[in-house]
């Protein structure tokens, strides 16, 4: 790639410091008076989605999540490094993914205790993942916490994110709630969910602003409890400037409305200008006990299911008690119902990288806003165009806003505002009977 596409890689590497350059085992040393981890905090990441949209790159064979885009390392690598800076070591990061990932990911994380993989018999969307998951954490820890994250997202700010996690630790133990983090929307994107905030929760002293229970959900534990020691006072926090060597500043969390879904153009324009909603980013952070009481209200099958995941003795009973796990996403499952959800305004950058389109946004300009992951690039009167072709030297001339995609076996060439209908492109080679190429 160009030194200006690569240079934003190279950053998040510096970014990651001491933790790429500890010893296996270790966990990320810090500085005299940085906030020590959380012991009974965990990660889990989401480590078996297939990427299509980022097709032709992101293959079956391959996807998204193990391919390094944007740097040296993968994104699943570096979601893991993002993970190490928030727990206390390798020990307290779970990761679900297929089982046909299985040593792709044991090779990008060598570092990943054999116990701590949980390999899926099969896709049935991020509800099953997560039940499984947080129930084998709460199996070891009655009193956990579960950061949970995609494994193909983008955070260069890991300072930010780690505020951000301490702050909605915080807010799920002290007021039982289900955390999700909203992205401040840079323009109307009609690809994600969003988030439409309510009041803002300001709990200075540990007084006032718990989540309201919303209509419909009048069981939902919600009201302050005694804190935990080392809780922050507030769920609007200011870091100790002494701590982090940077100027004091809050990380907000506002009561969640309603979570809308994809919208069109317009629909996001209004948003946009609203003021009051956010981007889903997909992230959350609750407890062990609080997101196994939602789901036994709001997805019971998930619950049991996980249950028997937990006691089966061998793969055929896993498999027959993962069969009955309700094909769902946790956001439609459980936190579009659920009364006690609680959303964080994030205080870093975020991409879920899903796109082409996604990737010209985060990725550092060539010149003429061209995005270039070649050997060179020259370029008269072309703008805005994204091109991935490795050990080329590219030559565009008069084109804007193109993908342009060579990946040996296919060239992909497509107009970066319709980077989200790839799947129309994948739909065609099946019907072409083209799918070794998917």
């Amino acid at each position: 790639m160009t030194a200006a596409a690569h240079g934003r890689g190279k950053a998040a590497e510096r970014a990651a410091g001491k933790a790429a350059n500890r010893e296996p085992g270790q966990a990320v040393p810090r500085d005299p008076g940085e906030t020590a981890p959380d012991p009974q905090l965990y990660a889990v990441i989401m480590a078996g989605g297939g990427g299509t949209r980022f097709w032709p790159l992101s293959r079956r064979e391959r996807p998204k999540q193990f391919l390094a885009i944007t740097g040296e390392r993968s994104l699943l690598q570096t979601t893991w490094e993002r993970a190490l800076g928030v727990v206390d070591g390798p020990d307290r990061i779970v990761v679900v993914t297929s089982g046909e990932y299985a040593e792709l990911t044991r090779e990008q994380l060598p570092e990943l205790p054999a116990d701590n993989l949980l390999l899926e018999p099969q896709a049935r969307n991020t509800a099953p993942c997560i039940a499984w998951a947080t129930a084998s954490i709460q199996g070891r820890d009655p009193e956990a916490a579960a950061l949970v994250m995609p494994a193909d997202h983008l955070i260069h700010d890991r300072e930010g994110f780690g505020r951000a996690v301490r702050v909605a630790v915080a807010a799920a133990r002290r007021h039982h709630a289900l955390v999700t983090f909203g992205i401040p929307p840079r323009y109307p994107e009609t690809g994600y969910g969003y988030i439409e905030a309510g009041k803002q929760l300001s709990l200075e002293g540990g007084q006032g602003g718990a989540p309201e229970p919303k209509a419909g959900a009048p069981n939902a534990r919600v009201g302050a409890s005694e804190p935990r020691a080392g809780d922050p006072e507030s769920t609007t926090v200011a870091e100790p400037a002494a701590a982090t060597k940077r100027p004091a500043r809050h990380v907000e969390v506002f009561d969640v409305v309603q979570f809308r879904e994809k919208p069109d153009l317009e629909t996001a324009t209004e948003y946009l200008a609203a003021g009051n909603f956010f981007w889903n980013s997909g992230i959350f952070v609750w407890t062990a006990a609080g997101i196994r009481a939602a789901l036994v209200e709001h997805l019971p099958e998930a619950a049991i299911a996980a249950a028997k995941m937990l006691a089966a003795g061998d793969r055929e009973a896993r498999a027959a008690a993962w069969a009955a796990m309700p094909a769902t996403s946790i956001d439609f499952g459980v936190m579009e119902k659920a009364g006690n959800v609680v959303a964080v305004k994030a205080p870093f950058d975020w991409s879920d990288v899903g796109s082409w389109a996604a990737l010209h946004e985060v990725s550092d300009r060539a010149g003429g806003d061209n995005v270039a992951f070649a050997h060179g690039i020259v370029h008269i009167d072309a703008s805005g165009n994204l091109v991935h072709a490795p050990g080329s030297l590219v030559a565009l001339l008069g084109v804007d806003g193109l993908a342009v995609i060579d990946t040996g076996d296919v060239l992909l060439v497509a107009s970066l505002k319709r980077s989200q209908d790839i799947k129309l492109l994948r739909e065609r080679l099946v019907e072409l009977g083209l799918e070794h190429l998917l």
